[in-house]
């Protein structure tokens, strides 16, 4: 009830803000909205001329709101969200609803820094260097390339000025949040090389410690216990500290008036500490307690309702991470060296390279660019995933995990003069990356499933990704006012994947694999100018989203033999190999090793508007999206270097869906001194085809997911409030800011039992300002919100395992089967906290022109 009150007056106040907007706003000099040129189609163009749905904010408006790292422009965007599942890494970003299940395979949506495509976690790029950032909805292929299924995500740094100008900014608040940053540009020699040179520092202690009492971690029930003599310490570390370090360099070239050439180089080191996940234990529904139900033999139970953070804690084996240990395995042909299990500092840590160059060529009014970047992404992560005290199982769950990611990329393009009737670009694309990833387990009393190297690295697996593009389009004037634009990008993406397998012999063996797919993606628009203040548009566009490898086949705990037995497969004879579960055709098995690219096609129309000299914006834009080959979790049982066999969740191009939504922008300059501002965002995604197993398992069913919505992302997103300044002398003015964030409750999973809850965050920021300086006192999350921000589900092998009896031998369909969940663990869910009440002070200073 209380949603629907909120729903109601949040309508009632669109509809009156827009009927004030347009027939009673009075005429005032001098109150203006602010203009933001974007390049959402690879040129400079008004954000209010770009017949696409888009939410930019320029650095002014980024410091205004206290916006400072991705997650917060993701709260200030209406169908914009992204979920933090493992601290800084692991981005999710969701446009429009179309969340992905997960963590596997790439995300529906992708960063960019000044065009150029991110690999790997944007999450701890600085805002300090950002000219402005733009939120692109609805597919980008054309344009942007691969991995830009529902949107697009661009930080445009800021350019070198002829000019010397920069900035310093400072901020301390609570939970040691501090900060230092500066800006410099200017000559080097006028008019000809520019410089631009960028450096922040940021910290964040987290609002969040460690609950481990001493000598609580214990070893799975049943299992020997290899840790003899070693008791676990109590921690109360912080969780949750975050620091980053990050530098820009730019150069501009501008040898001739038609010539311009740009290099870039950055580096980013950041270093957090673990990160908080509240254990949830409590089951309340779907229970395996009552044989009449459909699953009992099959469900390990769930959380049906809201869930709330209050009353869970962290209990993460923390020492054990920092300390390492011994063991003495009770099976395993370990050496000594094997069996040390040397300490990692726990947590996160990451140092990037970025580099740029461009080179520009105006030839006669057309525009020639040349682009060439490259990237390296070092990552270290040691954590505890199985959230409580139980120490690390088979090694499974506290791991030391490598990334090294190396990618670069060309791109030439040449465009026509933008002032004919008829305008045209085209260009050729070619992207690279390799991914290297280690492993090590933290070792546990069957180590690797008993097998080397134990509490050493593994052999590394490297997955390549080679993307060849040519994309183009061209515009036509059909009358005055109406323009059509047809763009397209014929891709071709070819994967490769070496794995760090061992055989039977227990030697290194790794399987050599690969994939080719190809898409062509398009996007027509129609575009109606009216005035220079309304223009309406339609657009289809067709998105998709790169396959790639089930990677739980290459584990390094999977045997070579059945791995390679799958890559090469022969329908012909479908015998089954060493030490493997019998198939009945390896063809079958065959195609769960990959999944596919996944298709959707948005249909879209809209509008954007300015009123009375550009005091009021009212943008509407609304969507139909038919999402096809999605992407769902499935199970399937692997055999092991144990000689047994687990489970394990891959993706299946099993599903299809719907979505539908809206976006609704609006500000209102009533003076020079108040401004309002009221956004909103709507959209509804449901599964109309596909079956998840863990669905099945829960129910007792078939596992089929038709209406139930898609998870992890919120059906209505809100934000208003207004912008206030007051002349307090002839060079000082006070201002006040208040910004209100809402959004819906949002499901866990594609179950729909877990639920989110809705959040509402109050911001509040006042001040002083002078033409040089900004003081600005804040308080972040004012009503100390304290909604979960996302859900990780697990199993708790705190908890004694589920008993259920066999199937009666005259059960219909299982005669005597053993039940699905006896001697399974019941479920549990990890609750990641988001910030409460922050408060503190920001100073920044103008120096220049």
């Amino acid at each position: 009830m209380t949603n629907r009150i909120f729903l109601l007056v949040t309508g009632i106040i669109f509809s009156l803000t827009s009927t004030v907007m347009l027939m009673t706003v009075p005429r005032v000099a001098g109150a203006q909205i602010e203009e933001i040129v974007v390049t959402a189609r690879k040129k400079e163009e008004s954000l209010q001329e770009v017949p696409l749905s888009i939410s930019a904010f320029s650095s002014k408006q980024m410091r205004e709101r206290g916006i400072s790292n991705n997650y917060d422009v993701a709260s200030f965007t209406p169908n914009f969200n992204t979920v933090r599942l493992v601290g800084r890494d692991n981005d999710r970003p969701t446009v429009r609803g179309m969340a992905n299940p997960g963590n596997r395979g790439e995300a529906n949506a992708s960063y960019f820094i000044d065009g150029t495509f991110v690999a790997r976690s944007i999450a701890t790029a600085t805002i300090a260097s950002m000219e402005r950032v733009e939120v692109l909805r609805g597919p980008q292929s054309a344009q942007f390339g691969r991995a830009t299924f529902s949107g697009a995500i661009n930080y445009i740094t800021r350019k070198p000025t002829n000019d010397f100008t920069g900035e310093v900014n400072v901020r301390s608040g609570s939970s040691e949040d501090y900060q230092f940053g500066a800006w410099a540009s200017g000559p080097i020699l006028e008019n000809k090389l520019l410089f631009l040179l960028s450096g922040s520092w940021e910290h964040y202690g987290g609002q969040w410690n460690n609950n481990l009492q001493p000598n609580t971690a214990f070893t799975q029930p049943a299992l020997p216990d290899p840790y003899v003599g070693q008791n676990t310490q109590g921690d109360t570390s912080p969780l949750g500290e975050e620091e980053t370090m990050d530098f820009l360099f730019k150069l501009t070239w501008l040898p001739s008036e038609s010539t311009e050439i740009n290099i870039k180089a950055s580096y980013t080191d950041a270093d957090d500490s673990h990160w908080p996940n509240n254990a949830f234990t409590t089951l309340n529904c779907q229970l395996p307690d009552n044989p009449d139900d459909p699953w009992y033999r099959t469900s390990q139970g769930t959380y049906c309702g809201v869930m709330k953070i209050d009353g869970t804690d962290n209990r993460k084996n923390i020492p054990d991470i920092r300390n390492g240990f011994v063991v003495e395995p009770f099976m395993g042909n370990l050496t000594d060296a094997e069996k040390v299990a040397a300490g990692v500092k726990p947590g996160q840590r990451r140092q990037t390279t970025r580099l740029l160059g461009e080179w520009v060529q105006e030839i006669s009014g057309f525009t020639s660019t040349l682009r060439g970047s490259y990237s390296f992404d070092d990552f270290e992560s040691a954590y505890d995933l199985d959230h409580q005290e139980v120490r690390a199982i088979w090694g499974l769950f506290n791991f030391n995990n490598l990334f090294e990611t190396e990618d670069y990329s060309f791109e030439y393009s040449i465009q026509s003069p933008e002032e004919k009737p008829s305008r045209w670009k085209l260009g050729v694309y070619y992207f690279s990356k390799d991914l290297t990833d280690h492993q090590r387990s933290i070792a546990g009393p069957l180590t690797v499933w008993g097998t080397s190297p134990g509490a050493l690295f593994q052999d590394p697996r490297l997955q390549e990704t080679d993307n060849k593009a040519i994309y183009g389009g061209i515009s036509f004037d059909l009358a005055d006012g109406w323009t059509v634009d047809f763009e397209g990008r014929y891709a071709e993406d070819e994967l490769k994947i070496t794995s760090g397998q061992r055989n039977m012999s227990n030697e290194p063996s790794p399987v050599h694999d690969s994939l080719t797919y190809s898409a062509f993606t398009p996007r027509v628009t129609l575009n109606w100018q009216a005035t220079d203040e309304l223009m309406a548009y339609v657009l289809v566009a067709k998105g998709t989203k790169p396959g790639g490898f089930n990677a739980d086949y290459y584990r390094s705990d999977i045997f070579f033999e059945y791995t390679d037995y799958l890559v090469n497969c022969d329908p012909t004879n479908p015998g089954s190999p060493p030490n493997t579960i019998p198939l009945a055709n390896c063809a079958e098995t065959k195609d769960n090793l990959v999944f596919k690219e996944e298709e959707q096609w948005t249909y879209e129309a809209g509008f954007k508007s300015t009123w009375f000299d550009q005091r009021v914006k009212l943008n509407l834009s609304a969507f139909y999206i038919d999402w096809m080959n999605q992407g769902l979790f499935t199970r399937t049982v692997l055999p092991n270097s144990s000689g047994s066999v687990n489970t394990s969740t891959i993706l299946a191009n099993a599903g299809k869906s719907q979505v539908i939504g809206m976006e609704l922008e609006s500000n209102y300059a009533v003076n020079e001194n108040l401004s309002l501002f009221a956004n909103y965002g709507y959209n509804r995604g449901e599964f109309k085809k596909g079956k998840d197993s863990g669905y099945a398992l829960l129910t007792g069913g078939d596992g089929n997911l038709a209406g139930n919505e898609i998870p992890a992302s919120p059906n209505h997103s809100v934000v208003f409030g207004f912008d206030a300044s007051s002349q307090l002398s002839a060079r000082i003015d006070g201002f006040a800011r208040s910004d209100f964030l809402y959004e819906s409750e949002r499901y866990g999973s594609s179950s729909n039992f877990e639920i989110l809850g809705e959040r509402k965050i109050v911001n509040f920021r006042m001040g002083l300002r002078s033409d040089q300086w900004t003081l600005t006192f804040y308080v972040r999350n004012l009503t100390d919100d304290d909604t979960p921000l996302s859900i990780f589900d697990f199993v708790n092998f705190a908890a004694d395992p589920i008993v259920t009896p066999d199937y009666p031998a005259d059960h219909p369909t299982k005669p005597g089967q053993e039940a699905a969940n006896n001697g399974e663990y019941p479920n549990m869910y990890a609750l990641n906290p988001q910030r409460g009440r922050d408060i503190g002070m920001e100073f920044q200073w103008h120096f220049g022109n």
